[in-house]
């Protein structure tokens, strides 16, 4: 079975309002432009939507299945027909933001300006597609490509050894793997064998998983495996569950012993505060919590440092741990939330049900004048020359110059509005109070956030 490998541009995966349940789901932030959040909603069908909201500046689609990511890239693997239906949707629009792995690089889709697949340029995966699994969209639909095993090679020269790569499903067949001579590519995450030719025992697993497959999801027992294939297989280790969380937004806590806070202030036992922020489960200090404590502010704290009983008035706890001569002594909690914050390790926080995603209007900063001594850095000065170059301007002849108004491109200043990016304004029109012209330069990503939120004024 052929299966294609593609990869969709996403800004990764976010923490929204659902608009149906109310609750807080993971959903990917995929811009406007471009034919990828289509895309998605048709491969995945009844297991994608749009939850975006009326205020939203990008599309969030919320997958309810397990997908492959790679530096903010989606990796799918398609059938042909697929491909096919990919291939209708891109040409319809100006940018496809979908690429292709096909003969050792990535391709673009088509779109509506280029009929054919081309080479990429600008933004673009950075990354080998070969040996990556990818997620079928289809694949709980379709059980017969459950629990596939691609095979993938990436020499063709006859006179060199082939490299024969093995992703998907691979981790239940990884004893009788490396028994066959395959090794493990910890870039790739994938398995891979160099050889004129791929064992005839690969191969007959590998056809077996993917095309010969019975119904059952597990053809035969371990032991029955193992008896076959002459190995020791592994048992899949059960997954730990993650333990419910002790307390809720907005309820009132005590310190369960001496805290101390990231600027060094001592918050003693007992002390009275709310908790008004949530942070995701962290497998190494569990749950944590921003907390507003009266007369000390809001600080970051884990979930065993915090008690909704309120201690005896009276006795101070500190937390201190018994450690034999000679031997280092552990980090106190303190000295981890430090350690996290200065390392940029905190949990994504959860928002509360009264934030929404109300932004801030798109304004312009004007442009800063020139230091009192005169002096500017290499980047200040490249910035300068760039600002007051001067603009040329494309004649239109077959505009009468009567009707034809020409808007001087001048740098005005920058743009902002929760934008991230250095976005600066060559010029602008504002008619009865409506922006009819705005001349904008910088990074994609933040262009396209501006031209997303004008679109829904």
């Amino acid at each position: 079975m052929t299966l294609n490998l593609i990869a969709v541009d996403s800004y990764g995966s976010h923490r929204v309002n659902d608009p149906l349940s109310k609750k807080r789901i993971s959903a990917y932030k995929i811009g406007y432009s471009g034919a990828t959040s289509r895309v998605l909603l048709t491969l995945f069908k009844d297991k994608a939507r749009d939850v975006s909201s009326k205020r939203a500046s990008y599309h969030y689609i919320h997958i309810d299945k397990s997908v492959q990511v790679k530096q903010g890239y989606i990796l799918l693997r398609l059938t042909d027909i697929e491909l096919k239906t990919v291939e209708t949707l891109t040409r319809s629009h100006i940018h496809s933001h979908v690429y292709r792995w096909r003969d050792g690089q990535w391709w673009v889709f088509p779109n509506n300006r280029e009929a054919d697949y081309h080479k990429p340029a600008g933004s673009y995966p950075r990354f080998e597609g070969t040996g990556i699994g990818g997620t079928q969209p289809l694949a709980e639909e379709d059980k017969s490509s459950v629990g596939v095993i691609v095979v993938e090679r990436s020499q063709h020269d006859p006179d060199k050894s082939a490299w024969f790569w093995l992703s998907g499903n691979t981790y239940p067949h990884r004893t009788f793997l490396k028994s066959m001579g395959c090794r493990w590519s910890k870039k790739r995450k994938s398995w891979y064998f160099i050889g004129d030719k791929l064992p005839d025992e690969i191969q007959l697993l590998v056809d077996k998983l993917n095309g010969q497959r019975e119904t059952d999801d597990d053809p035969c027992t371990v032991e029955e495996a193992e008896a076959v294939l002459g190995v020791l297989i592994d048992k899949k280790p059960e997954e730990k569950s993650i333990p419910p969380r002790l307390f809720a937004d907005g309820e009132s806590v005590y310190a369960r012993q001496q805290l101390e806070t990231s600027d060094k202030q001592v918050i003693p036992t007992g002390t009275k505060g709310k908790i008004t922020r949530l942070f995701n489960h962290n497998a190494k200090w569990g749950y944590s919590y921003d907390v507003t404590f009266a007369n000390f502010g809001t600080h970051w704290f884990f979930e065993n440092e915090l008690t909704t009983i309120q201690p005896t008035t009276g006795i101070s706890i500190t937390h201190e741990t018994i450690v034999p001569a000679g031997v280092t002594p552990p980090a106190t909690n303190a000295e981890m939330r430090q350690a996290a914050l200065a390392n940029g390790h905190q949990p994504e926080s959860i928002a509360t049900e009264d934030e929404t995603e109300e932004m801030p209007a798109i304004r312009i900063i004007p442009a800063p004048t020139i230091p009192e001594n005169g002096e500017l850095d290499d980047i200040q000065e490249a910035i300068r020359s760039t600002k007051i170059e001067p603009r040329t301007i494309t004649p239109q002849s077959n505009i009468s110059r009567k009707t034809l108004a020409t808007i001087g491109q001048q740098y005005v200043g920058n743009l902002t509005g929760a934008i991230t990016g250095n976005v600066m304004c060559f010029g602008y029109a504002i008619h009865d109070g409506t922006l009819i012209y705005l001349n904008l330069g910088g990074p994609r990503m933040a262009v396209e956030a501006i031209r997303a939120r004008l679109l829904k004024r």
